[in-house]
């Protein structure tokens, strides 16, 4: 079962990164350290699975397009492209 994560809790998990990290070595706590990097490596995976499922994405869109143009476009999106605006 695959899961998702937003874009704002990738963002939030950054900045969770970013302050143990400081915290840490301001502390210079051996454990929180370890712990910051850990968390880094976790958001950096989370990053990497995203950019995989965001280009596997547009190479199906892609795909369908060459069949269909207006496929995955929204209402207003095929109108304004009827009109040719």
């Amino acid at each position: 079962m695959a899961m998702y994560i937003k874009n704002d809790d990738l963002e939030l998990l950054r900045t969770v990164c970013a302050d143990l990290d400081r915290a840490a070595h301001s502390m210079l706590d051996a454990d929180m350290i370890k712990r910051a990097v850990d968390l880094e490596i976790l958001v950096k995976h989370l990053e990497q699975q995203r950019d995989v499922a965001r280009k596997r994405t547009a190479e199906f869109v892609k795909e369908k397009r060459k069949a269909d143009p207006t496929y995955g476009r929204s209402e207003s999106e095929r109108k304004r492209n009827k009109r040719g605006v």
